[in-house]
C-alpha cells in the first residue's frame, strides 16, 4: 500500500499540472470590433506672441552660505550704534563700519595716561 501511495502522489500531482498548463495555454478568441464612426475635429487657429512668462516655482531647501567669517573686535566697549548692513548674510566690503563702539572709557584712560606723563615729566624736572 505505501509503494503505491509513493507512485500515485507525484503522478497525480504532475496529472494536475499537465491538465491545468494545457487548460491556461489556450489563448483566448479576440472579440470582433466594429470599426469606430469617424469623428470630425474641431480646430481652431490663433496668431501666437511672444511674451515673457514668470515661472514661480514654489521649493523647500536649506540654504549654506559660500563662506563663513568669524568676527571679532580689536578693542572691548559697549556698543552704540549698529550699521544697517550687520546681519545674517549681509554683504559687506573691507573697511565697512559696522559696530561703533563708546569712546568713552578710551577717553578717561587718555585723560590718566596724560596726568600720568605730565607728573613724570614734573618729576623728570624736579630731579
Amino acid at each position: 500500500m505505501a509503494g503505491l501511495f509513493r507512485v500515485a502522489l507525484p503522478t497525480a500531482v504532475l496529472a494536475m499540472g499537465v491538465v491545468a498548463y494545457l487548460k491556461l495555454s489556450v489563448e483566448p478568441e479576440e472579440e470582433k470590433k466594429e470599426p469606430a464612426e469617424k469623428q470630425v475635429l474641431r480646430t481652431s487657429v490663433m496668431e501666437l506672441s511672444v511674451t515673457d512668462y514668470p515661472v514661480v516655482v514654489k521649493t523647500n531647501g536649506v540654504v549654506q552660505s559660500h563662506n563663513e567669517v568669524m568676527l571679532s573686535a580689536q578693542v572691548s566697549g559697549q556698543i552704540v550704534k549698529l550699521s544697517p548692513t550687520f546681519e545674517v548674510g549681509a554683504y559687506f566690503s573691507a573697511g565697512d563700519v559696522l559696530v561703533e563702539l563708546d569712546d568713552s572709557d578710551y577717553q578717561n584712560a587718555l585723560s590718566v595716561t596724560c596726568a600720568q606723563l605730565l607728573s613724570a615729566t614734573t618729576a623728570l624736572d624736579l630731579a
